[in-house]
């Protein structure tokens, strides 16, 4: 495992990966919450999770195609910046007071698109970092992350009762997302080093 860290470039892009994944599980964690606080429902937290889920699902099969036929490195990008804009949107329609259920519904499918075509393009990218003989350790680095973040986060706190609290973390998985595509920036564009 230690060998594929020497590798700049895969470092660079587990960096990316490990700031894209706070963002991840953050709109996660706060948008389930959002939905609870709108409508006192757990069914409807399910089905915010669920309306990504299932576009996730069925955008994958072609999300495959898509990262083969165009830069991983600008999808990326390009994906990053689609979920900043969402995640701003929805903050400005809290700080507003327009937020609806369906506003966090919609967002959740768009979202599940676009994280189909983030998680091939990531996941072929590290392919090209470091190259088939390497993949395995570098498939398991690159979960070591998801299982940090993914433990790290939602055990840290949870948004308060206030909708001051939803502002405050919206506005910061946009700027997480800023920094995560700062980082994808200096990830390579091909080739294992």
């Amino acid at each position: 495992m230690w060998r594929i860290v020497h590798n700049r470039k895969f470092r660079l892009l587990w960096l990316a990966i490990l700031i894209n994944e706070v963002g991840v599980i953050a709109y996660f964690t706060v948008s389930g919450w959002l939905a609870l606080t709108l409508t006192d429902s757990p069914f409807w937290v399910g089905a915010t999770a669920g309306m990504s889920g299932l576009a996730l699902a069925t955008a994958i099969l072609f999300a495959g195609v898509i990262v083969d036929r165009l830069d991983k490195r600008k999808l990326l990008i390009t994906g990053h910046m689609v979920r900043m804009v969402f995640s701003f949107t929805i903050a400005i329609l809290i700080f507003t007071e327009q937020i609806a259920l369906w506003h966090i519904l919609v967002m959740a499918f768009v979202r599940g698109l676009v994280a189909s075509v983030r998680i091939t393009a990531t996941h072929t990218l590290i392919l090209d970092v470091v190259g088939r003989s390497r993949l395995l350790t570098a498939n398991g680095a690159t979960f070591v992350a998801y299982t940090i973040i993914g433990i790290s986060i939602p055990s840290g706190g949870r948004p308060g009762g206030g909708t001051i609290e939803y502002r405050m973390d919206l506005c910061g998985n946009g700027m997480r997302r800023k920094c995560g595509d700062f980082a994808v920036g200096f990830s390579p564009q091909h080739g294992a080093q």
